[in-house]
């Protein structure tokens, strides 16, 4: 295991340093690295020459960030190589990589200033393109569409975020920097605790990793990987329309096998290499000796006041996420329910107005968890209604349709009568639902 931590002595008297009680002439802690050797074995043995520099913030009182070092195994997962505290950027120290940004992160820089559904298509198309010869047309089109935009990405080089100026040497096209986004989804329940618990930690979780997908990789029979098998069976399966990668259509078309084509970085004995070496246990922290290394005192970080934030900003249009719909879902069931009761009984005011309902048909009523059907059952067996908050979750809200139906005079078109009743008329105790 390669482990580094960095400390520098505090400088005469300071405000930072009088601040949190540092002691002058004595070091404190500035950042750390830490490189487990299984995980450097198991890179350098059989992985794709291709890595992912993603930081994330922690959680604790004195702030700072990790940086996580990922890269991609044979069966397109992550492979966690190396993880860094508070440490700078890496790009000044490899000029002589070659280097690509996500194109997640691009994006939402470009629709601060120019939003809208087209460019970001035109974006993504271009981004994918795997031939100059389409990302110049797309390009163009988005000139014709908004040329500020165009100029926006004329500005930054082709080369680190257009697939089709990628180079085969790292053996990946992708685009994004997902692979890091998932590691540090997994770490997310470490980052609050100190500083020596978090590696400690991530330790912990990659032993159990790589025994794990040690244990899983002896069931699979197959000379490819899982997912990689996965994917060349739906191009298999659009090679018959034609919508296929070409390489795999021509190859099905000569009668061979597709699979005698695919690469040695995707075989299950790759794969196996990747995890061969394993992360030893160590002692814990109550059996090590003394170093007779002077003590390091806390990082110099200043704080904002509050505690530290426990959930990240997130970024324009992203949904709040699936525990904020779990939340509106019981409020609104339990104010359904309250509302249920009190119309049971005796209606003093008006459950619903126009602007707050829609309708769905009471078939299909079952499908969307906010429905509440129980005060429309004897007005007619077809419709049920749901909050029109939350119409547009529901494929099969028509609330545009019947904004005709519900009026104040409670009159109905002809063509909605056979929805109520023949006569189009309503029962008094539901009059204040209309």
């Amino acid at each position: 295991m390669h482990f580094f931590i960095y400390w520098e002595e505090v400088d005469e008297e300071g405000d930072l340093a009088a601040e949190m009680d540092l002691v002058c002439g004595v070091p404190y802690f500035e950042r750390l690295y830490i490189c487990l050797e299984g995980c450097k074995k198991g890179f350098m043995a059989e992985c794709r020459p291709i890595i992912g520099l993603d930081a994330c913030h922690l959680k604790t009182k004195s702030g700072g960030q990790l940086i996580t070092t990922v890269a991609r195994d044979p069966n397109e997962e992550y492979f966690p190589l190396a993880y860094a505290g508070l440490v700078q950027t890496f790009i000044d120290n490899w000029p002589q990589y070659e280097h690509r940004i996500c194109c997640r992160h691009l994006y939402n820089n470009l629709r601060k200033n120019h939003p809208g559904v087209l460019i970001r298509e035109l974006f993504w198309k271009a981004a994918k393109a795997t031939y100059k010869a389409e990302f110049d047309r797309l390009m163009d089109e988005l000139k014709g569409i908004d040329e500020d935009a165009h100029c926006w990405l004329e500005d930054h080089s082709a080369t680190i975020w257009a697939r089709h100026m990628f180079s085969e040497d790292g053996l990946s096209d992708t685009v994004l920097n997902n692979m890091c986004a998932s590691f540090n989804s997994k770490i997310l329940k470490f980052r609050s605790k100190p500083i020596i618990t978090i590696p400690e930690s991530i330790r912990l979780y990659l032993m159990t990793k790589f025994q794990e997908n040690r244990q899983k990789i002896m069931k699979v029979e197959s000379e490819i990987c899982p997912k990689v098998l996965k994917r060349l069976h739906r191009e298999k399966t659009a090679s018959s329309r034609w919508l296929a990668c070409w390489a795999v259509s021509y190859i099905l078309f000569n009668r061979q096998d597709a699979e005698q084509y695919v690469h040695r970085c995707f075989h299950v004995s790759t794969y196996k290499a990747c995890y061969e070496p394993v992360i030893a246990p160590i002692n814990g922290q109550n059996m090590c000796r003394p170093s007779g290394v002077q003590p390091v005192q806390p990082p110099i970080k200043k704080r904002p006041t509050g505690g530290p934030k426990k959930k990240r900003v997130r970024e324009v249009g992203e949904p709040a996420g699936r525990r904020a719909d779990q939340q509106m879902q019981k409020l609104f069931q339990h104010q359904s329910a309250n509302r249920t009761s009190s119309s049971s009984t005796k209606l003093s005011h008006p459950i619903c107005t126009t602007s707050a309902i829609c309708i769905i048909p009471i078939q299909h009523a079952l499908l969307h968890s906010w429905c509440t059907n129980s005060a429309m059952d004897k007005l007619s067996q077809s419709i049920a209604i749901i909050p029109v908050q939350h119409a547009h979750l529901h494929s099969l809200c028509m609330s545009s349709v019947m904004d005709k139906l519900f009026q104040a005079m409670c009159n109905i078109p002809n063509q909605h009568a056979l929805l109520i009743e023949p006569k189009c008329t309503i029962l008094d105790q539901h009059a204040l639902l209309i």
